[in-house]
């Protein structure tokens, strides 16, 4: 598997995956209002603009075949992140995120948290990524949403890894330096 940050001209690729993705698993769970509203903001021109100013996007490919994204806008919550259907469940959204991590790690001395707002499919799959509810489901919009959060104190990569080993019920590395998860009630 390769990554990269997304260049110019590759945004109709990256909306191709998260529209693909969107409109077989989460749009059925939309209301008109909510897909709507998605694809304002999920659109080649505003992910163009968005590149250019506090978003980053990394693309994940394995023989020039698109697999997934994650956009992290602030250094700190994930906008977007869609694995395709053929690769769900397959470690590459465990990657993707793992890379995003790395990608922050260059830029920052210390990563304190990531936040997402999930859709209410994606719950699970941010769960075993360590991710922890912050609240009950929400509707803006029409987008329906869980809060989430994966508190942090990381400096390096093998503390993350030693992070997802706990969250997924495995032993933990050996002491890593440090790491926090946010003791929280669901």
């Amino acid at each position: 598997m390769k990554f990269q940050l997304m260049q110019p001209g590759q945004e109709t690729l990256v909306i191709k995956i998260v529209s693909s993705t969107f409109d077989e698993f989460v749009a059925p769970g939309y209301s008109d209002d909510g897909i709507s509203e998605f694809y304002k903001f999920a659109n080649e021109k505003d992910l163009a603009k968005r590149s250019q100013i506090n978003y980053f996007t990394i693309l994940a490919q394995k023989n020039n075949v698109p697999m997934g994204i994650i956009e992290v806008r602030d250094n700190s919550h994930i906008a977007m992140f869609f694995v395709m259907k053929q690769f769900q469940k397959s470690g590459v959204g465990k990657a993707l995120l793992q890379e995003s991590i790395n990608h922050l790690l260059k830029t920052q001395k210390l990563l304190k948290a990531l936040t997402v707002n999930a859709s209410p499919n994606s719950v699970e799959a941010y769960k075993k990524m360590g991710f922890k509810s912050q609240d009950k489901e929400q509707n803006v919009n029409g987008i329906r949403f869980v809060p989430m959060s994966l508190l942090l104190n990381l400096n390096t990569d093998s503390e993350y890894k030693s992070l997802l080993r706990t969250a997924a019920g495995k032993p933990a590395a050996p002491k890593p330096k440090r790491y926090l998860y946010e003791k929280t009630s669901t």
